[in-house]
């Protein structure tokens, strides 16, 4: 049977508890060298990441602004990965970081198909957002950083913008990526700029969009993907609290002419992505109350698609204001968990906890999320947390944790565990003849009730069918 990650007997922490699933240990002094910024910064912070330099290790890009919906511009930091530690670079490699502004996101793209990822900075207060162009290396191999591009867009932003996400995606489907804005409480309302192919981009907004369609509230987080499976990326869109998600449905021309209100209420962040492996974007929600998932069922005839509502199991640390929502595979059982950090976008308050969510579908056959350290307070889950990172620091393929906090940085490397290998159904640490004998005898429909599931259905479906005869011979060894 697939399963998750063996749960993890770890040493006592100071607190006295031990994580109930994955753990990490803190590392901060070993794993982080600041140069341009205290390891105790308290300025409002989001994160990305992304293999920079292209040597085959992730590395970490830092906005900062004063916290909450306060002015007050602050410099940014470029975190590189160097053998293992993320070594601050900022001044060498993207002086323009030097130059203050109130970033509120930051995205890390390729712009111009080039394949070095560039650097955007998403602005508010009437700043303007910012392009970095990744140099690439010299004739030597020398990783040469990246150069700010300036009247990269057109025309210029009326009303100047207060920005608080932006996303990627090639809305044209004519191969480069375009760019989507969300507004927060602002006239200008969300944006769609269009790539020419080199990084040149225009507010096409008005052309793609029927008046209105636009139109947010406190747009907090929007993804560009193909919801429907039709092969035109579709956007999904949130406005914040006093505004249901929103998917604005591609007509397959690049246009939107049709939006989707999608069943959901009280709505902080939203993250997309597949929860269940069937190929679908899902839809994981902060919300007011318990956070929710919305998941990605069909398409109807008109491109509109039907999804399920699935609460989070009752967690105190999904509750309420919540905050950055990022996914990987923790337990690394083939499908995604979830990190929800808990500072809210603009309604002050650093009280609340970090969570990490294990996905329940591997063990239970049921789509959902479980935290499996409510109510323990361990010193990974720690209050306060603006935006964080799923990063392997070290190379040994298990996912450790940035945290940007309201006090500072954190880094905590996760205890690496034994794998439970795909395949291995008789448990003798090989997949061979005798597992491939037992997934034929089990093949077919498991026996009601299902779930749980039978041995052999490694995909957690309740058939044992061809996908798990392929699972089972891409582990084969």
């Amino acid at each position: 049977m697939l399963s998750a990650a063996v749960f993890l007997v770890v040493p006592a922490l100071p607190a006295g508890a031990q994580s109930q699933w994955v753990d990490w240990n803190l590392d901060t002094a070993a794993r982080l060298q600041l140069s341009v910024v205290s390891v105790n910064d308290n300025q409002e912070k989001d994160v990305t990441v992304g293999d920079f330099d292209n040597d085959g290790d992730t590395d970490l890009v830092i906005v900062r602004k004063v916290p909450f919906s306060t002015p007050g511009s602050q410099i940014n930091v470029l975190l590189m990965n160097e053998n293992g530690v993320l070594v601050d670079r900022t001044t060498a490699l993207i002086p323009g970081f030097m130059t203050p502004d109130d970033s509120r996101d930051v995205l890390a793209f390729d712009c111009n198909g080039n394949g070095w990822l560039d650097i955007l900075t998403i602005n508010t207060f009437g700043q303007a957002p910012r392009l970095f162009i990744n140099q690439g290396v010299d004739g030597k191999g020398t990783f040469l950083g990246w150069i700010e591009s300036l009247n990269w867009f057109s025309p210029a932003f009326v009303p100047g913008p207060k920005f608080c996400a932006a996303y990627d995606g090639d809305i044209d489907n004519d191969g480069d990526l375009d760019l989507y804005f969300s507004d927060y409480d602002n006239t200008l309302e969300d944006r769609l700029l269009i790539n020419d192919g080199n990084g040149h981009f225009t507010d096409e907004t008005d052309l793609r969009f029927p008046t209105g369609i636009n139109n947010s509230v406190f747009g907090t987080a929007s993804f560009i993907h193909d919801f429907n499976l039709d092969g035109w990326p579709d956007i999904l869109r949130s406005s914040g609290a006093f505004e249901p998600l929103k998917l604005l449905i591609n007509n397959q021309a690049g246009r939107f002419e049709l939006m989707q209100i999608l069943p959901s209420n009280a709505v902080y962040m939203v993250r997309s992505a597949d929860f269940d492996n069937d190929g679908r974007r899902d839809m994981y929600v902060v919300s007011d109350g318990q956070d929710y998932l919305l998941m990605n069922d069909s398409t109807n005839p008109n491109g509109t698609i039907n999804v399920t509502q699935v609460n989070v199991s009752s967690s105190t640390h999904t509750a309420g204001f919540g905050g950055n929502v990022h996914v990987t595979d923790l337990d690394r059982d083939g499908f995604l968990d979830v990190g929800v950090a808990d500072v809210d976008v603009d309604i002050p308050g650093c009280v609340r906890r970090f969570a990490a969510l294990r996905n329940t579908l591997p063990d239970t056959g049921n789509d959902g999320f479980t935290d499996p350290n409510n109510p323990q307070t361990l010193a990974w889950n720690t209050q306060g947390v603006h935006d964080f990172a799923w990063i392997d620091i070290n190379g040994d393929q298990f996912m450790d944790l940035f945290q940007a906090t309201c006090t500072g940085y954190r880094v905590f490397m996760m205890e690496p565990f034994e794998l439970d290998i795909v395949g291995d159904i008789d448990g003798d640490g090989v997949v061979g003849i005798l597992d491939f004998l037992l997934l034929l005898g089990d093949w077919g429909n498991c026996p009601d009730p299902c779930p749980p599931t039978c041995g052999a259905d490694l995909d957690a479906d309740c058939t044992v069918g061809i996908l798990d005869f392929l699972l089972l011979l891409g582990n084969w060894g």
